[in-house]
C-alpha cells in the first residue's frame, strides 16, 4: 500500500512538473526568437485596416470634422496590374470601414464594368477616377493604401495642389519624412515601422555621447526643430532619451500632452507648429523655468540623423 502510495505521489508530481518544463521551455524560445539585435530581421507589418480607420476616425472627431465632409482620395486599390482586389485584401476592408464610419471615397482606379462597386457596396458615396490625381479633385485628405509603383512615382506636390486638405494618410511605410517641404502635404503614418527606434546603432552612439559629456545630477533641456509635418508616434524620440539618460532630469515643453494619447500627442505636434519651440526666447524662458545647464536641440521626424541633432551647454544655446 505504501508502494502504490508512492507511486501516485511520483505521478502526481511528474503531472505537475513536465508542463511547467514545457512552459519553461516556451518562454525561452519565446523572449529568444522575439527580440533581436539585426535591423534586418524586423519586416514590415500592415496595421489592421479596421484599426486605420478608427484611427482616422478619430483624428477627425478631434478636429471637429465630420465624417460625412470628408472625401477621401483612396489610392491602390486594384491590384499592380490592374485587377480586382480579393474581397478581404487590406484595402478593401480599409475602404469598407471608411465607409462605414461615414466618409466619402474618390477611387484612383477606373471601373468600367461595376465590379469594383460592386465590392465596395458604398453606393453614392463611391466614385471611380481613371487616374490618381483626377481622384484628388475635391478630396479632404490622400490615403495611400498599397505600395504600387505606379502611385509611389506619382508627383505629390502636384497632388497636393489639387486636393483642398493637407493631410497624406500613408498606409504603406514607403513615403519618406519631409515631404511637407517638398509637397505641403502633412504625413499621418498609419503601419507599424521595420526597425525599433531604440535600435537606432546612431541614437545609441548619440545617447552614450550625451551620457558621457553630462553629469547625472544636472538636468537638460530638450528643443524639438523641424517643420513638425509627422504626427508618427516615432517621432517621439524623447520617450527613449528619458529611459537611456536617467536619472538626468528632461525637460520639455508640454511633455505631458507630449507623452499623452495619441490624440493629445497630435494636438501637442500642432502647437509646436505653430509656436516655434526652438525660437531664443523660447529657449530662454524655458532654460530659466528649469535651470536646465544644457540644450539638446533634436529633429522631430522619423529618422534619427545625428547631423540634425546638436548638445550644448545653456550659456552656447543662447548666444
Amino acid at each position: 500500500m505504501a508502494g502504490l502510495r508512492l507511486l501516485l505521489l511520483r505521478l502526481h508530481t511528474a503531472a505537475v512538473i513536465i508542463p511547467l518544463v514545457f512552459l519553461a521551455a516556451l518562454f525561452v524560445q519565446g523572449f529568444a526568437s522575439g527580440f533581436t539585435v539585426r535591423a534586418e530581421n524586423y519586416t514590415p507589418v500592415r496595421i489592421d485596416p479596421e484599426l486605420a480607420a478608427e484611427a482616422i476616425r478619430q483624428g477627425w472627431a478631434s478636429r471637429r470634422q465630420d465624417p460625412a465632409g470628408r472625401v477621401v482620395a483612396f489610392w491602390g486599390l486594384c491590384e499592380e496590374d490592374g485587377r480586382p482586389p480579393a474581397a478581404d485584401a487590406f484595402p478593401v476592408r480599409l475602404a469598407r470601414a471608411l465607409l462605414a464610419a461615414g466618409a466619402r471615397l474618390q477611387i484612383a482606379d477606373p471601373d468600367p464594368d461595376g465590379a469594383l462597386a460592386a465590392l465596395l457596396q458604398g453606393g453614392e458615396r463611391v466614385v471611380f477616377r481613371d487616374d490618381p490625381l483626377a481622384a484628388c479633385d475635391g478630396a479632404t485628405e490622400l490615403l495611400l493604401a498599397s505600395p504600387r509603383p505606379d502611385l509611389l512615382e506619382v508627383d505629390l506636390a502636384a497632388a497636393r495642389q489639387r486636393t483642398s486638405g493637407s493631410f497624406l494618410i500613408d498606409c504603406t511605410g514607403r513615403i519618406e519624412p519631409g515631404i511637407y517641404k517638398r509637397t505641403g502635404f502633412i504625413l499621418l503614418p498609419l503601419y507599424y515601422v521595420r526597425t525599433p527606434p531604440w535600435r537606432d546603432p546612431g541614437l545609441r552612439r548619440f545617447i552614450a555621447m550625451v551620457a558621457n559629456r553630462v553629469p547625472e545630477d544636472e538636468s537638460i533641456l530638450l528643443v524639438p526643430t523641424g517643420d513638425f509635418a509627422s504626427t508618427s508616434p516615432r517621432c517621439r524620440w524623447f520617450l527613449h532619451l528619458n529611459v537611456a539618460l536617467a536619472p538626468r532630469p528632461l525637460y520639455l515643453l508640454g511633455a505631458a500632452e507630449a507623452c499623452g494619447t495619441a490624440e493629445q500627442y497630435q494636438g501637442w505636434v500642432a502647437r509646436m507648429r505653430r509656436m516655434e519651440p526652438a525660437a531664443p526666447e523660447t529657449v530662454r524662458r524655458g532654460l530659466a523655468a528649469t535651470g536646465a545647464r544644457w540644450v539638446l536641440r533634436y529633429r522631430h521626424e522619423e529618422k534619427f540623423r545625428s547631423g540634425e541633432w546638436e548638445l550644448l551647454p545653456a550659456e552656447e544655446a543662447l548666444r
